[in-house]
Formats: structure tokens, C-alpha cells, sequence
């Protein structure tokens, strides 16, 4: 279990890491570039992890807790919505896929208006 928690702690830490860096490189004003090439990087990263982790036993548990709970959940936690998304519909679960992303971004985005909405009260 310690073990697991490091290699997710680890990952976490070097994906932070990239997504600052990366941030900082790729900043444009008046943009989101910079998340826009990070959420759509970590979505090729963890859509290849798990893509190789079905086909090559390698892959460890240990090895995808390191890479894509622990670099990826931080480097852009997008990217594990897409994954979780396209396993819904994978599996035919339409409303479930449907529903998952209605929610998330109208959802996302209706939290963030009423957290600034609450900060401006505050």
C-alpha cells in the first residue's frame, strides 16, 4: 500500500512539475494555450498508457500508478475525464457517456461562476 502511495506521490510530483514548466512556455496572453496543449498532451499520454497496458503485460500496476494516477492525474486531470469517457462509451454506456460530459463541463463551469460569485460576497 506505502509503496503504491509513493510511486503515486512520485508521479504527482514530476507531473506538477511539466505542467508548470510547460505552462510557463507556452503562455500566450489573452489565451489558454498553454492548458489547452497540456490537456490535450496528457490525453495522448494517458490514451497511450492505457492503450499499451491492454495489449503488454509490462505494464505493471505499479508502473501505471506511477504514470497515470499519480504524473498524469496531476499533470492534467482532463485527461483522465477523456479516458473515463471513452471508456463509458467503450462499453456502450451512451447515457452515461452523455451525462458524464454535460455534467462535467456545465457543471465545471457553473461551479466556477458561483465560487467567484461566493468570493465576491466574502
Amino acid at each position: 500500500m506505502w509503496h503504491t502511495i509513493l510511486l503515486v506521490g512520485c508521479g504527482g510530483f514530476v507531473g506538477a512539475v511539466a505542467r508548470y514548466l510547460l505552462g510557463r512556455l507556452l503562455a500566450v496572453d489573452g489565451l489558454p494555450l498553454a492548458t489547452l496543449c497540456i490537456n490535450l498532451a496528457g490525453c495522448l499520454i494517458i490514451g497511450l498508457l492505457m492503450g499499451l497496458s491492454q495489449r503488454h503485460e509490462w505494464l505493471s500496476p505499479s508502473v501505471m500508478a506511477l504514470l497515470v494516477t499519480g504524473f498524469c492525474g496531476s499533470f492534467t486531470t482532463f485527461s483522465t475525464f477523456a479516458n473515463e469517457l471513452w471508456v463509458a462509451g467503450n462499453n456502450q454506456q451512451w447515457l452515461v457517456a452523455a451525462l458524464y460530459l454535460l455534467v462535467s463541463v456545465a457543471g465545471g463551469f457553473g461551479m466556477v461562476i458561483l465560487g467567484r460569485t461566493l468570493a465576491r460576497l466574502l
